[in-house]
Parts: C-alpha cells; structure tokens; sequence
C-alpha cells in the first residue's frame, strides 16, 4: 500500500523530524545480533510526540526501518484525543476511529501490531479497536491493576488510603517529572469517601502512578501496602479480574476467539 507524497518537501520534513528515531531503531537492533528475535518483542514508540502521528509519517518510519532490516513486533503511534492514565478516552471518537483505520492497514501491511498506549480504562472506544482491527493490536493496561489495589486499601485502610493521597498532593510536581498528566488533585472535592475517589477523573489519574512512591521502599507505604493486600488478596484478584474483564468484553476478544476455534 505505497503511500503518495505531495512532493519532496513534504518528504525531507518528516525525515526531519523523525530521523534520530529511525537511526536509534536501526542502531538498537543492530547492536543485539545474538539475541533470538523470536524471543523478545521489539516495540517502536512515537506516542509522546506534540501532534497525531499521520499515515504518511507512520508508513514512513516503518519503510525505512525494515529496508535496514529490522523487523517489528508493534509500533504504538500517537493518536488524536487524550490517553490519560486510568480514565476514559478524552476527544472525538470518530476522529480516533478514523485515525485507527489508517494506522491499522499500514500496521497490517508491514506485518506488525499497533501498540496502544495508556489503553486502560477507554471503555468508549474499544468496540473500535476491537472491530477495526479484528485483534491485530497490544492493549497496555497495566496501571488499571494497581489501582484496583489502591481500592482495596481505600475500603479497608480508610486512614492509609489517607496518607497515600496526602502525599499525592505533596508529590505532583514530582510526578509532572516523570509522566504527562492533565490531572488537578487539588480540584478533588475533600468531603469524598475514600472509595469515591477512584471514582474522580482528577484523582484516578494521580492515584495511577502513585506507586512511585507507595512501592518505593524509602518511603513508608510499601511494607503496610503489601500487608494489606496480602490479607485481603483474594478480593484484590477479584476486582482485578472483575475489571479486566469489563475490558475484555468491550474488546470482543472472546468473540474473536471463538471465530477462530470455529
């Protein structure tokens, strides 16, 4: 599926832009020749760019990666609208829907998967995911486990969940270090009952990397964290299981197995 071009400047900017990508790729491929590729998943990541990654840039990137060889497992572009932590899909769906169908032939094309990330939790688009590219893609939802851990604490450990969320305020800055939040904590009405907070965009999203510190062993939380979820682990790898779930209906995965086996 060649992908035209307006003329050679519309060319040369996006080599431009993306050229130290497509080297860093070629570079680090190059450099693991013993490693069995069979092994490892090789994953390409342009999602935290400024802008949404078009269908010229991505088919770009991937022609001149695998005509150096390299061969991929996934490539997560940026998408337009917002992929914050732990909420749903913030912008217009049928733009998103749009964009995929796009990005999904040349990832069929080229042979690999899309790569969505921050993909927990968008309940809204992913009949879309699930319809348009029929599997061919890798969800990351990772974070969504924790905080249904964060749950379990909150509705067990009222005054720990507390001191989590205390230092949450305390750390935004420091967590503005580390990961792109759209998130105001301190918007969180303060007469919320700790459960009702993983109810609260702006408080979801905090509390989505809060593991920064909560499992970090310098700082007091980890031990008692642990404990908690210990004593309480079944009900821990219920709601987990409960909500991973909800995600795999949304996705139609068992329906697509089921075609397969049939």
């Amino acid at each position: 599926m060649p992908i035209e071009y307006s003329d050679k400047n519309e060319l040369n900017k996006i080599v431009s832009i993306y050229a130290s990508v497509i080297e860093r790729v070629i570079d680090v491929w190059n450099k693991f020749p013993k490693v069995n590729k069979k092994e490892v998943t090789f994953e390409v990541s342009v999602d935290e760019t400024d802008v949404p990654t078009d269908e010229k840039t991505h088919f770009l990137i991937s022609k001149y990666i695998y005509d150096e060889g390299v061969k991929i497992d996934t490539l997560a572009p940026r998408f337009p609208g917002e992929f914050q932590k732990g909420i749903d899909y913030i912008g217009n769906i049928q733009e998103f829907k749009k964009s995929l169908i796009k990005q999904d032939k040349i990832a069929k094309y080229f042979g690999y998967r899309l790569s969505i990330h921050s993909g927990s939790d968008k309940f809204s688009i992913y009949p879309i995911i699930g319809e348009v590219t029929q599997g061919n893609y890798h969800l990351k939802t990772s974070g969504t486990s924790y905080l249904e851990a964060i749950k379990v604490v909150a509705q067990k450990d009222p005054e720990f969940f507390k001191k989590i969320w205390q230092t949450c305020l305390d750390k935004r800055e420091e967590m503005d270090k580390y990961y792109h939040l759209s998130c105001d904590p301190f918007s969180v009405p303060k007469d919320l009952s700790p459960t009702e907070y993983l109810k609260n965009p702006d408080a979801r999203q905090t509390l989505h990397v809060s593991y920064m510190f909560v499992l970090n062993p310098q700082y007091d939380f980890r031990e008692k964290f642990i404990e908690i979820l210990t004593k309480y682990q079944n009900e821990y790898h219920q709601n987990a299981a409960n909500h991973i779930e909800k995600h795999v209906k949304e996705l139609k995965v068992e329906e697509k197995i089921h075609k397969q086996k049939n």
